[in-house]
């Protein structure tokens, strides 16, 4: 789901153009941590998937989450095609170039994503 800047009538291209709430920023975190998420509409985030249990949480994918940390190096180096490619190349799922450039810009996966569950639960909750 796109936000829209109060300025312009164009889809938010920055996290600080939807942020509005600390929900919203709770969320972000989360997602950069690759901790599980309340899903905001139908279709679970890249790296993510919709919960057997609980059908309005989505639960990471922990190799996505790998490849998603490998492609943003491989970005920062040469080049988000190369990163882009890189991703579609290991992980055999679609991704548009737009989305991944959006994921790559608004909510780029940590280092610290990599970690146990529960070091990244008190990650969040030191912050």
């Amino acid at each position: 789901m796109f936000r829209y800047s109060q300025t312009s009538a164009k889809p938010a291209q920055y996290p600080h153009q939807w942020i509005r709430t600390l929900d919203d920023i709770n969320r972000l975190k989360r997602m950069m941590l690759g901790l599980p998420i309340n899903l905001m509409t139908g279709t679970a985030p890249f790296g993510y998937e919709i919960s057997k249990e609980d059908p309005k949480l989505c639960i990471p994918i922990p190799h996505l989450f790998e490849a998603l940390v490998v492609a943003r190096d491989i970005c920062e180096d040469q080049s988000e095609m190369a990163g882009w490619e890189y991703l579609m190349e290991t992980t055999g799922k679609t991704l548009s170039r737009v989305s991944f450039k959006k994921i790559m810009r608004c909510h780029p996966p940590v280092d610290e994503c990599l970690l146990d569950y529960e070091d990244r639960l008190k990650l969040l909750h030191d912050a």
